[in-house]
């Protein structure tokens, strides 16, 4: 349950620039509120009306010049696509509410009274609501809609007129100006989840025991998207936006700036990269942890001054080492698995302690392995000159322990 547009007839005591301005900064503010995981329902008896018809002149001109409504379409079914797949909204009710939005969003918010059927079609198909549940709902989610609509179109008419005007100049969003908008999103997002709830409480009284099933699913999915677009709000808050966070990483118009982006996330990358290869790995920690020895061959080639030609022996002997690895922990997964699970779970602390060294057991081999590992890029890596720095490492850790000792002893 995502996006209602407005009905016409809901309007008629409005003046028709009024009628058309609620319109348009609905349409136009939906890209970043439909990201609220909630809907913008509907219209319906307003508490107010649009007293700056200056701005919705503006916005009404501004939506003009945006071209064909089938290329705006194309980039907002592609973006709300990209945003469900990257949060991993990937559940039967997240695709519904996905199709059911792309579906909307196809036809032209000047066409209000189609999406109103598109969208009730839906809902109606899926609930199997019949004709006096389809009329409630309807009913209930315009006026819903219309009061949170209303109640905050103050805040509401200067995003969408700036949205649409950047966008009618084919100048991509910046994080600057999206930390100016979220700021507004909050009590947005909490009115209109308490409508969506209003909504959902009045309808499930009407409903059998199956429609219920399949509402609980969905209400479940619209709370996890909703607090998690919540989490993101605050990062954009805190000026943390990209084009991405939108589903905008292929759109034309934010192309430049999605490269900016992945080459200021590259940099970082790289930076930290550089610091932890600096450091050299804790073996012991990492000897029974497949998935970290390739950062300790890095550190190591680049501690040791290899050459490709040795690097490339050495990512050689790092691969062999991981399919050994590989082959045994798949012959003994399932036993590391119920060792690992019991080490956790048993009742004493005994049946812990016991299990916990049953899992470090059958996890030594991929410690040998590790130790295997380090011994062949000593050996087959390093150029004598190289092993004689190992050597000069080793005999100093041995005085260095035996100075220790001493010490102790005193």
């Amino acid at each position: 349950m995502f996006e209602m547009p407005v009905n016409n007839t809901d309007w008629r005591r409005f003046h028709p620039d009024r009628r058309m301005g609620v319109r348009v900064v609905r349409r136009f503010v939906a890209p970043a509120l439909a990201l609220l995981s909630l809907s913008a329902f509907g219209a319906g008896p307003p508490n107010q009306t649009l007293d700056n018809l200056k701005e919705v002149k503006q916005l009404e001109e501004q939506a003009k010049r945006m071209g064909p409504w089938e290329n705006e379409a194309g980039t907002i079914t592609e973006a709300y696509t990209n945003i469900f797949a990257k949060n991993g909204w990937d559940s039967e009710p997240d695709r519904f509410s996905l199709d059911l939005i792309n579906q909307v969003s196809r036809i032209d918010p000047w066409h209000p009274a189609q999406r109103e059927e598109v969208f009730f079609n839906g809902l109606q198909v899926r609930y199997g609501l019949t004709p006096d549940q389809r009329s409630l709902v309807s009913r209930e989610m315009r006026t819903e809609s219309m009061t949170v609509t209303m109640k905050h179109l103050t805040e509401i008419m200067p995003v969408a007129l700036e949205i649409a005007q950047t966008r009618a100049q084919q100048k991509p969003f910046t994080a600057e100006q999206v930390q100016k908008w979220s700021k507004q999103f909050g009590p947005i997002m909490d009115d209109a989840l308490a409508a969506v709830q209003r909504v959902e409480q009045k309808l499930r009284k009407t409903m059998t025991p199956q429609q219920r099933e399949i509402l609980d699913v969905d209400m479940k999915a619209v709370l996890k998207r909703h607090h998690a677009i919540e989490k993101m709000v605050k990062d954009w808050q805190a000026g943390k936006w990209n084009p991405g966070d939108w589903g905008l990483e292929n759109d034309p118009i934010h192309a430049a700036a999605m490269a900016a982006y992945h080459q200021k996330q590259a940099e970082r990358t790289q930076l930290v990269e550089a610091a932890l290869l600096k450091k050299k790995p804790d073996l012991n920690a990492i000897s029974s942890d497949e998935s970290a020895w390739e950062r300790y061959v890095k550190w190591f080639c680049n501690y040791y001054k290899c050459d490709q030609r040795q690097r490339g022996m050495a990512a050689t002997i790092l691969k062999s080492s991981q399919k050994q690895a590989a082959d045994y922990l798949s012959a003994r997964r399932r036993d590391i698995e119920k060792a690992r699970r019991l080490s956790e779970s048993a009742q004493s602390e005994a049946g812990r302690k016991y299990h916990a060294a049953e899992l470090k057991r059958l996890r030594k081999p991929i410690s040998d392995i590790f130790n295997s590992l380090c011994a062949r890029l000593e050996k087959q890596v390093l150029t004598r000159q190289q092993q004689q720095m190992i050597d000069a490492e080793k005999t100093k850790k041995a005085r260095q322990q035996a100075d220790k000792d001493i010490a102790a002893k005193k």
